[in-house]
């Protein structure tokens, strides 16, 4: 496994979704860490939010990771729990395992 940039640090770490690449004016704090799961990245379909997600990419401000399977079972089981079977997406199931 290789290691990640928080595999030793103790701070706030942010998951982040789509909508981050979607909208203008998100500001990415390398003071900070952010993840996401890869699901996102086939989420971005317009040119605009590609090229947003790309330059994030190059710049190394988000660490994409798959959720574990284990968590994304949980993840489901939550979903069925609150009774809104099918109404999350995959990118939000990942999105909530990853938490």
């Amino acid at each position: 496994m290789r290691e990640t940039q928080f595999d030793k640090m103790e701070e706030t770490i942010y998951i982040i979704d789509t909508c981050v690449f979607v909208k203008e004016g998100f500001f990415f704090d390398n003071g900070r860490i952010h993840i996401s799961p890869y699901s996102v990245i086939e989420e971005v379909k317009s040119p605009e939010a590609s090229i947003r997600l790309d330059c994030i990419e190059r710049q190394r401000s988000v660490e994409f990771m798959q959720p574990k399977k284990e968590f994304i079972e949980e993840a489901k089981n939550l979903e069925k729990k609150i009774k809104a079977k099918g109404s999350l997406s995959r990118t939000d199931l990942d999105i909530i395992a990853l938490a």
